[in-house]
């Protein structure tokens, strides 16, 4: 599948010791799934989408073990099919040791999360402090957002996400879409996703995908001129955002320290 990737992603932060470390080492931070702010986020919330010939998968796959006996063939075959009790347990099952096994692969793993827009009212009051913090804009043509594979647009749904139990057990997949997709009530955060291996960690990114920072229309003097001082040597252009004088909306214009 061909991912439209964004040229420009963004980055909402807020100004404390580890933003500004982060900045000035020219790293991104990736959190373990736990860390989101959503209760619902990476929760493993999922839909087994179970099919009569998933029942007959693991019923043939069954047959030629040893502990599967005539007396408990007949237990669960009617008219030579998996029967209501077949399918019972092999639901309750696979969908608990689905869970084990999913908890185990992500939990370890690490999300940074991005915006398509700048100029998001919500997403300044929500993740830059009500306006008080800062935006940083990366170019996707450089590190780390090169990797295609690792980085994903978020699915908003108002259902959680189905799953394949034959597909998920046979072909040992990470089924990524639990990592994705988020309530219908987030989608006015366009959100992207780069997911990593391993989480709680800081990542370099290339200095030329910093292309620019962004002051919150609201952020104090003070911390402003902190962020331009660790700027100072490098040609990375500076904005502060205004409200606008024509509508509920934000301006960039340029920084002057």
């Amino acid at each position: 599948m061909v991912k439209n990737i964004p040229p420009k992603l963004y980055k909402f932060q807020t100004f404390n010791k580890y933003s500004i470390q982060n900045l000035k080492r020219g790293q991104i931070w990736f959190s373990k799934p736990e860390k989101l702010n959503d209760p619902f986020d990476c929760a493993i919330p999922f839909i087994l989408d179970w099919t009569d010939k998933d029942f007959e998968t693991f019923y043939l796959q069954l047959q030629g073990k040893d502990n599967f006996a005539t007396p408990t063939k007949s237990f669960y075959v009617t008219d030579g099919k998996p029967n209501q009790k077949f399918q019972d347990i092999t639901r309750k099952t696979h969908e608990y040791y689905m869970r084990l096994k999913i908890i185990n692969q992500i939990s370890g793993m690490g999300i940074s999360c991005f915006t398509e827009n700048l100029d998001n009212i919500l997403m300044w009051s929500h993740y830059a402090d009500s306006h008080k913090a800062f935006c940083i804009e990366f170019d996707t043509n450089y590190s780390p957002f090169l990797d295609a594979e690792k980085l994903h647009q978020v699915i908003y749904s108002n259902k959680y996400p189905s799953l394949s139990p034959v597909a998920f057990f046979q072909g040992g997949y990470m089924p990524i879409d639990i990592l994705i997709t988020k309530s219908i009530w987030w989608k006015y955060e366009n959100e992207w996703r780069q997911i990593i291996d391993i989480g709680n960690m800081p990542v370099e990114y290339d200095p030329r995908a910093l292309t620019a920072i962004y002051f919150g229309c609201s952020m104090p003097d003070k911390q402003m001129r902190q962020i331009a001082a660790i700027l100072a040597k490098s040609a990375t252009p500076l904005f502060k955002m205004q409200r606008s004088h024509k509508d509920y909306g934000l301006v960039p214009i340029p920084y002057k320290a």
